[in-house]
C-alpha cells in the first residue's frame, strides 16, 4: 500500500493510529513533505502523528535508516528522562515499510528559530546544551542494560574518507567541484583523513544532529506568548553507536552555518559600515550562544575538567569535517558551487588549519 494524502486517513483509523473520538473531536489537517520518500503530518491544533514511508525498493540505505529508527524508539520506549526529547512512537509496520510516530504541533526547527528576528540565541543554546547531555546519558544507559537486543554498530562518517565519496557514479558536479577544493588543500584532505584515527566510541548517538532536526517546543496553553518548554530530537534513522563529539559538532556546524549565512549576506550589501555592524552583532550573538550550549552540556555532563578540553579539541575538527559534509550534501544535483558553500569550506579550512587558534577565534572558548 503505497500512502497518499487520500487515503491516510484510512490506514490510521483501520491501524488504530487513531480513534474514531479523536478524530471527531478536533480539526484535523494532512501535510504533505515527501521528497524521496513518503512523508506526512496529520495534526490537530493539539495533538498529531508523523507517518514516513519507504517507497523506493532498491533503496536499502533508507529502509535500513527506517528499520533503526523504529529499534531506537522501541529502545527507549518508556524512558521518563527522555520524556518529549525523542518522540513516541506509535507503531511500525513492517511489511508496508511504514513508520508513524508523534507529532510536536507546537514547534519549530531550531534553525528556523535562530534565524527569525528578536529571538535569545542564548536562551536556547542552554536548553539545548543541557537537554542533549540528558539525551546522550541517558542512551549511554541504554546501551549498557538495556534487554532488548537491539544491535547498534560503529559506523565512520564518510568525510573522513573524502576520495572514496567522489567514487559514486550519482555524484553533481558541483559536488566534484567541492571534493577538487578538499584535494587541493593539503591543510583540509590531511586535516579530515586525520580524524579517522581520532573517532571514539562512547555512547549512542544521533549520528545526524543539526539544528534542522532539533524542534524548540512552546506550551499549547498559550500560542501568543509562546513559552518555550523544550527541545525534541528528531530524525533518527542514522543512529548508531559512536563519538559523542560527532553530535556536539553537527549542533556547532548549525550555529557556524548561521554565521556563514549572514557572511554571505554581508557580500550582498552596499553599505559597507551598515551591515559590517550588524555582522559584528551576529557574530556576537552566535560566540555567545556557543559558549552557552557547550557550558550547559559540560554542564548537564559532570564530564571532569581532565577530558573537557580533550572533547574540545575533538569537536573542534569535527565542526570543520561536518561543515564540509554539509556543503557537500547541499551540493546534490547543483552544477555549480555558490558563495554560500565556499564560506563553509573557507570556515573549515580555518579550523582545521590551526585547530587551537580558530577555534577560539570562531567559538569565543
Amino acid at each position: 500500500m503505497i500512502l497518499t494524502r487520500h487515503n491516510l486517513l484510512r490506514f490510521l483509523l483501520s491501524n488504530n493510529c487513531i480513534s474514531l473520538r479523536e478524530l471527531l473531536n478536533d480539526c484535523w489537517e494532512v501535510h504533505d513533505y515527501s521528497s524521496k520518500n513518503n512523508n506526512f503530518a496529520f495534526i490537530s491544533s493539539s495533538k498529531g502523528l508523523f507517518i514516513k514511508q519507504c517507497i523506493s525498493d532498491g533503496d536499502k540505505a533508507s529502509l535500513f535508516g527506517l528499520e533503526r529508527e523504529s529499534d531506537c524508539y522501541i529502545l527507549v520506549g518508556g524512558l521518563a528522562s527522555l520524556n518529549g526529547i525523542i518522540p513516541k512512537l506509535i507503531h511500525y509496520f513492517e511489511k508496508e515499510r511504514i513508520l508513524v510516530t508523534e507529532y510536536v504541533v507546537a514547534s519549530i526547527n531550531m534553525f528556523s528559530y535562530c534565524r527569525s528576528n528578536e529571538v535569545c540565541l542564548q536562551r536556547t543554546a542552554s536548553l539545548l546544551g543541557m537537554e542533549l547531555s540528558r539525551c546522550h546519558f541517558s542512551l549511554s544507559q541504554v546501551v549498557k542494560f538495556s534487554d532488548k537486543g537491539v544491535k547498534f554498530v560503529n559506523q565512520k562518517p564518510s568525510i573522513f574518507t573524502p576520495e572514496i565519496m567522489s567514487e559514486g557514479g550519482d555524484v553533481s558536479i558541483a559536488q566534484r567541484q567541492c571534493l577538487n577544493i578538499v584535494k587541493k588543500h593539503s591543510d583540509l584532505m590531511n586535516g579530515l583523513t586525520s580524524l579517522d584515527s581520532e573517532w571514539r566510541v562512547n555512547g549512542l548517538i544521533h549520528n545526524d544532529m543539526k539544528l534542522e532536526n532539533c524542534l524548540v517546543r512552546f506550551s499549547n496553553e498559550d500560542p501568543e506568548k509562546k513559552s518555550i518548554v523544550g527541545v525534541t530530537f528528531i530524525d533518527w534513522e542514522r543512529v548508531n553507536i559512536g563519538d559523542i563529539a560527532w553530535d556536539l559538532a553537527g549542533i556547532i556546524e548549525g550555529y557556524l552555518t548561521l554565521l556563514s549565512s549572514a557572511m554571505q549576506q554581508q557580500a550582498k550589501k552596499t553599505h559597507l559600515f551598515d551591515h559590517s555592524l550588524e555582522l559584528g552583532e551576529i557574530s556576537g550573538q552566535v560566540r555567545a550562544a556557543l559558549r552557552v550550549f557547550w557550558a550547559a552540556y559540560i554542564e548537564g555532563s559532570k564530564i571532569e575538567p581532565t577530558y573537557t578540553h580533550t572533547l574540545l579539541k575533538r569537536v573542534a575538527k569535527y565542526s570543520a569535517a561536518r561543515l564540509i559534509q554539509s556543503t557537500y550534501n547541499k551540493l546534490e544535483g547543483r552544477d555549480e558551487l555558490g558563495l554560500d558553500a565556499l564560506l563553509q569550506i573557507q570556515l573549515a579550512q580555518n579550523l582545521l588549519s590551526d585547530p587551537e587558534l580558530n577555534r577560539e577565534k570562531l567559538f569565543g572558548f
